[in-house]
């Protein structure tokens, strides 16, 4: 076996997991949503804070399909450009988060931001539930 075949399967091993990482913490983010949502009446907006752009991306592979219709992951375009070219249009968004404040297009909004508008975005959507690597070491 060459160096080349090595490295490369050593390339393919090392991204896959990365992509079953990012589809782990995925369906840990839907679960915590869905457990949220079970327990709030009305419309919950998230905050996902503090994720990697893979992370984000396996947040919107594993985006179940029963909740589809009620539910809008919203991922700002300016994040990360290699991850907003590999996600569906329907979760990329140039809206700002306020946006989703008083918007009834969903029960359940998830929105992804730059880090310079985290905090201030946090701010703007009172109330706002925030899922960061904390929100999902408490599940487990």
């Amino acid at each position: 076996m060459n160096d080349f075949s090595t490295t490369g399967s050593a390339t393919s091993i090392m991204s896959n997991s990365i992509d079953e990482r990012a589809e782990l913490i995925g369906r840990v983010v839907w679960a915590l949503v869905r457990e949220e949502a079970k327990k709030t009446t009305g419309r919950s907006i998230h905050l996902l804070a503090g994720f990697r752009p893979e992370h984000l991306a396996g947040i919107s592979r594993m985006m179940p399909a029963d909740l589809a219709e009620k539910a809008i992951l919203a991922i700002r375009k300016d994040i990360d450009a290699g991850l907003t070219s590999s996600l569906p249009a329907e979760h990329l968004t140039d809206r700002p988060a306020v946006h989703y404040r008083n918007s009834d297009e969903a029960d359940i909004i998830l929105v992804a931001v730059s880090d310079a508008e985290r905090e201030t975005v946090g701010a703007s959507l009172n109330p706002v539930s925030r899922i960061d690597r904390n929100s999902l070491q408490q599940m487990s």
